[in-house]
């Protein structure tokens, strides 16, 4: 059913994920919003969709918020399952506090992730994303990587 029950051409979905992200010896619990729509078809298997998140992490001394826009290219394996990568260029903001002492930054941020979406339901869509890397530039620079899951709801 390629280009049926599993194009979103069109269609927005919206959801959440949860994970944790580590990386220059720092290790942050993640929470994030996800939006994704269904831009174009590449394919007879193969969509582009417009895709980004809210994100929040928090780990130690260190909170980050970041919004990062993305472009997403989505392979249908078949009605139900798709794999992922996409990548986007986005801006993090960080505060940091150790006792009395505080400070907060603003970094630019480029994000590179792969991962799988399965349609347990027409509107609801699981993702797992087991790959993701967080590259942070600015004023200071480093890397993260992780892991999330999480739920997408198909309007």
């Amino acid at each position: 059913m390629i280009g049926g029950s599993n194009s979103d051409i069109g269609v927005f979905s919206a959801g959440g994920t949860v994970g944790f992200q580590t990386g220059n010896g720092l290790t942050q619990f993640r929470l994030t919003g996800e939006g994704q729509y269904g831009l174009l078809s590449l394919g007879p298997q193969l969509e582009l969709d417009l895709a980004g998140h809210l994100g929040l992490l928090v780990g130690d001394s260190v909170t980050t918020f970041e919004i990062v826009p993305e472009a997403r290219v989505r392979y249908l394996i078949d009605s139900r399952l798709s794999l992922y990568g996409d990548g986007g260029l986005g801006i993090a903001f960080a505060s940091v506090s150790v006792g009395p002492v505080s400070s907060s930054d603003t970094w630019g941020v480029l994000r590179f992730a792969g991962g799988v979406q399965y349609k347990l339901t027409p509107q609801v869509v699981l993702v797992g994303e087991p790959v993701g890397l967080n590259i942070y530039f600015g004023t200071g620079s480093g890397f993260q990587y992780g892991l999330a899951a999480g739920v997408l709801y198909r309007f």
